[in-house]
């Protein structure tokens, strides 16, 4: 099996489609990701979105305001405030970023498939965000 990477494709051209799976926080992401990315027609990140290197907003493991909540981003008000917050955000640094560290096994895949599940991130996205104009913003929900 052959891995294509964005560093060496113009992903700007190629990506047609953002497919965000978007879930409640610490509820399995990770599995539909990873099953995703076996598929030929999408492009992966290593680690979700708001880990990746150059990714342009707040950051859960490192960023000051967020102290205590790697793994709990969504109990407390003032983490939800500050991952709501437009202007903490600079969606066309974070894409470029997103797509310069993706792979894929096909260099002609046009969906490109993030799994960061800072559900305040939806709005975003529908104003203008990294998947603005995309058809397929989606839900999945794991059942327990």
């Amino acid at each position: 099996m052959s891995l294509f990477f964005g560093t060496a494709h113009d992903l700007e051209r190629v990506v047609t489609t953002h497919l965000f799976v978007i879930c409640p926080n610490n509820s399995g992401t990770t599995f539909p990701k990873l099953a995703l990315a076996t598929s030929r027609r999408t492009w992966n990140l290593l680690s979700e979105g708001r880990q990746a290197l150059g990714f342009a907003g707040p950051r859960t493991y490192d960023d000051p305001r967020m102290a205590g909540s790697p793994r709990i981003w969504a109990a407390r008000r003032r983490w939800l405030d500050t991952l709501a917050d437009p202007a903490e955000y600079d969606w066309p640094r974070t894409r470029k970023a997103w797509y310069f560290q993706a792979h894929a096994r096909d260099p002609a895949a046009s969906v490109f498939v993030e799994k960061t599940p800072v559900r305040p991130l939806v709005d975003e996205v529908r104003a203008g965000g990294p998947g603005a104009g995309s058809p397929t913003l989606t839900s999945f929900y794991p059942r327990r």
